[in-house]
């Protein structure tokens, strides 16, 4: 009865992915795009590893109460699929189990069916054009320097080495698709501090530990005066950027695509360092688009 319910609350959690993904699509008078079949990938992804999960439970549940009397079927059941470190595409996956008749039995594994459609893929479109916004980034302090405090805060200053616009390349990883469409999803223990801080799926070492944030001031413009004439006196905001942020920006190649640049512009930007994603963000991204970031907090 356990196995059943985790079950049919998987089947349940991805049928209302699709709804929802389908009704924004419908609501809005468009078809879908890239952005909404990743979404239904992460979803299957998530139902797929969830399913497997509880049925392994019920093997070993199984297993442990009559281990001479488990079913044929669960005793030829493999994991799941291990995913490729140098490649973002999946495969099917094949396991070879023994059997004292035979030789070997090849029994094929398929958790998922897979479109064969990139959801990182963007178009060709002009370059990326920045809010007129003039943010300023706090410098005091050093940005390898962590705090003796539970969280500490980095503090990006302005960095030589400019980013490039990239308009067509398969971005992210499927470390970093989870993160972007799953918001709940917590960071892997990996990037827990002093750890090795490599992604679960493509290996590339991001160094970012989980406790880590970043401090980004931005300049906000006062309200005209009832005059016609605006103060010169200038408000400031001040946003923090944590850690889930900047790894869900990373790239199989080990660098960073921003990824309020892929929900913003038309061209995706691709920095070289963390210090410079962050950068980046502080002078080119508006208050607006980051107030909508939910990994990113005004404080």
């Amino acid at each position: 009865m356990a196995t059943e319910n985790k079950l049919q609350a998987q089947v349940i959690t991805l049928q209302q992915t699709v709804i929802n993904v389908l009704q924004d699509a419908l609501e809005s008078g468009r078809k879908l795009n890239r952005a909404d079949k990743a979404k239904l990938i992460a979803a299957s992804d998530a139902a797929r590893e969830g399913s497997l999960d509880a049925l392994r439970q019920q093997r070993q549940r199984l297993a442990l109460a009559a281990p001479e009397e488990m079913p044929r079927q669960l005793q030829l059941t493999q994991g799941p699929p291990s995913r490729s470190s140098k490649s973002s595409v999946r495969s099917p996956v094949q396991s070879s189990v023994r059997s004292p008749v035979q030789p070997s039995i090849r029994s094929p594994v398929q958790p998922s069916i897979r479109s064969p459609v990139q959801p990182s893929i963007r178009s060709p479109v002009q370059p990326l054009v920045g809010p007129p916004a003039q943010p300023s980034v706090r410098s005091p302090v050093s940005s390898s320097r962590r705090s003796s405090v539970a969280s500490s805060v980095r503090s990006v200053a302005p960095s030589s080495v400019k980013p490039s616009v990239v308009e067509s390349d398969p971005l992210y990883c499927w470390y970093s698709l989870d993160l972007q469409y799953s918001q709940h999803k917590p960071l892997a223990i990996n990037f827990a501090p002093r750890n090795d801080c490599r992604c679960p799926d493509c290996g590339v070492r991001v160094d970012v530990e989980s406790d880590d944030r970043w401090v980004i001031e931005k300049r906000t413009s006062p309200p005209p005066s009832p005059d016609g004439y605006r103060e010169r006196r200038q408000g400031r905001i001040e946003f923090v950027a944590n850690a889930r942020f900047v790894i869900k920006c990373h790239t199989h190649h080990g660098d960073f695509a921003c990824v309020l640049c892929r929900k913003h512009r038309e061209s995706d930007m691709l920095c070289p360092t963390a210090d410079t994603l962050i950068d980046h963000v502080s002078k080119e991204h508006s208050i607006s688009e980051l107030m909508k970031e939910p990994d990113i907090e005004a404080v």
